[in-house]
């Protein structure tokens, strides 16, 4: 659908695509393959921006981000997330926003929503280390923990 973002042009893409909030109920994410990207992953579909199946069962998907720059702890790193029916295909594409936010931060449970095409929102991180970013796709909700070293 579009070709896969280069941090270099992120700025020129992040004015294309606004925050956008919702008031709508969360959604449940039923694509098999389900992709984060932002700084701290990767702007390409690819092993580091997809979400992974954690041992919890196959309703939650999780991803390591590791928090290097300290403007990730400040301003905090634009993403986008959708689900797509192929693995690192562009073919179908379902994009998802944050409901009543464009900000997450650690320790919070945040809602997502189905949109008509990307929707920017930002992670906002206490410090620099690594967090696990984890999708309960039934409940339609994701949260951000810090993980520790026997979660890795």
């Amino acid at each position: 659908m579009f070709p896969c973002f280069r941090a270099a042009s992120l700025g020129a893409a992040l004015a294309l695509f606004p925050v956008m909030t919702s008031s709508a109920q969360a959604v449940s994410v039923d694509e098999p393959y389900v992709y984060l990207m932002c700084n701290a992953t990767s702007f390409n579909q690819d092993t580091k921006s997809q979400l992974h199946a954690n041992g919890s069962g196959p309703d939650t998907l999780s991803l390591l981000i590791a928090v290097t720059e300290p403007w990730m702890t400040s301003a905090g790193d634009d993403c986008f997330m959708f689900g797509t029916s192929e693995q690192n295909h562009w073919d179908y594409i379902v994009h998802y926003g944050l409901r009543d936010a464009g900000v997450a931060q650690p320790d919070a449970t945040r809602y997502l929503y189905q949109s008509a095409g990307p929707v920017r929102f930002i992670l906002k991180y206490p410090q620099r280390g690594i967090y696990r970013f984890t999708l309960h796709r039934e409940q339609g909700t994701f949260a951000i923990t810090a993980a520790t070293a026997e979660s890795r």
